[in-house]
Parts: structure tokens; sequence; C-alpha cells
């Protein structure tokens, strides 16, 4: 089943598999810069995590705004909270 325009996913988050591959013992590092960044199993060096560059994205960006007015449409939701609350 592949992605498409609309698609909704759900993201575990690294720390996530980095607590699950800790979990069965290995240990990871990290080599190489953005989306070249590797996870390597400290004992063999074998490549366990690599980066998708579809989810790449710049970090540190200091205005992030969401629109859940697609969710809002399609779910007929509504928000029961408030930042400013």
């Amino acid at each position: 089943m592949g992605l498409h325009p609309g698609s909704r996913t759900q993201g575990r988050g690294l720390r996530t598999a980095l607590t699950a591959f800790r979990r069965v013992g290995k240990e990871i590092f990290w080599e190489g810069e953005g989306v070249d960044e590797l996870g390597r199993e400290r004992r063999n060096n074998q490549a366990l995590i690599q980066i998708d560059k579809r989810c790449f994205g710049p970090i540190g960006v200091d205005l992030l705004i969401g629109d859940a007015s697609k969710a809002a449409i399609k779910l007929d939701w509504k928000p029961t909270s408030s930042p400013r609350k």
C-alpha cells in the first residue's frame, strides 16, 4: 500500500526505535550528516537506520503552523481545546 496525496500517517518517532534496539541488545552509533546519516550497530557496523529523503525536513524552524481544516471537513471533527487555554 503506497502513500498518496492526502494520506494520513502516524509516526512512532526515533526515540521509540532506539529504545527498541536497546531492548534487544543493539547499541547504535551515528555517522554521516543530513540525508546521508546512518545509524549503525556498534558490534558489527551493520547499517540499521537510514534517513528517508522523502521525510527529511528542516530542523530549528522558528514557526510551524498546522492546518486542520481538511480533518475538520473529512472527519466532521472540531478541536476541543485551544493552545491559548
